[in-house]
C-alpha cells in the first residue's frame, strides 16, 4: 500500500508543522484533504466575509483535490467548519450554503456543518476538510473493473486484485470472494 502527500506549491507549506494538504491512499483510491481556508501560500487570510473566505476555500480545495488527480465530481464527504454556532450565524450560512452548491454542483456530496469557537487564525471564519475518491492509479474517474464493481455486476468469484478484475469463472459458488491484495 503506498500513501502519496500531496502539497501543491500554491498552498500552504505546512511541512514545517509536520502536515501536508492532503494523503492518498493509492490501495483504496481515498483521498484525505486536510482543512482548506482561505489563506494564501504565505498563510495570511484572504477576505473578511463568510462568502469571500468560502470562495477562497474552495478554490483551495480544488487545488488539493488536483494535485491528486481528483476533481470536485468525487468528493464523497465535506465537512464544513464554520466560527460561531451555526444557529446563530444563518445569515451567514446563506451566502456559504450556495458558494458550496455552485462549486459542487450536481455533486451533491455528503456534508457536514459544525459550528466551533475557533479556527486556524482569529480571522479564519471558515474552513473545509474532505474525503475524495482518486481512481487506483491516480487518476480521476473509475477504470473498467471498479466501475463494474461500483454497479454490483461482479459475479460470485470474482475477484478483485490490484484494481483489476480477475474472473474466476465459477458461477455456482455461493459466496462471493473479492479480495483486495495491496501493492500488485
Amino acid at each position: 500500500m503506498t500513501i502519496r502527500r500531496i502539497n501543491p506549491p500554491e498552498l500552504f507549506d505546512g511541512e514545517a508543522f509536520g502536515m501536508s494538504q492532503g494523503s492518498v491512499d493509492d490501495g483504496s483510491g481515498l483521498q484525505i484533504l486536510t482543512g482548506q481556508d482561505a489563506w494564501d501560500k504565505p498563510s495570511a487570510d484572504l477576505g473578511t466575509s463568510y462568502l469571500e473566505q468560502t470562495q477562497h476555500a474552495l478554490e483551495n480545495l480544488r487545488s488539493a483535490l488536483d494535485a491528486a488527480g481528483s476533481s470536485r465530481q468525487q468528493v464523497l464527504h465535506l465537512r464544513v467548519y464554520v466560527r460561531g454556532e451555526l444557529e446563530e450565524h444563518m445569515e451567514h450560512m446563506e451566502h456559504v450554503v450556495p458558494a458550496l452548491a455552485a462549486f459542487f454542483d450536481q455533486t451533491r456530496p455528503a456534508v457536514t456543518g459544525v459550528g466551533v469557537q475557533s479556527l486556524a487564525t482569529r480571522d479564519t471564519l471558515v474552513e473545509l476538510e474532505a474525503v475524495a475518491r482518486v481512481a487506483l492509479g491516480g487518476r480521476a474517474g473509475l477504470g473498467p473493473s471498479q466501475e463494474k464493481h461500483r454497479r454490483g455486476a461482479m459475479r460470485v468469484g470474482d475477484t478483485l486484485l490490484g484494481g483489476r478484475l480477475a474472473t474466476s469463472g465459477d458461477h455456482r459458488s455461493l459466496t462471493r470472494t473479492v479480495r483486495l491484495k495491496a501493492g500488485l
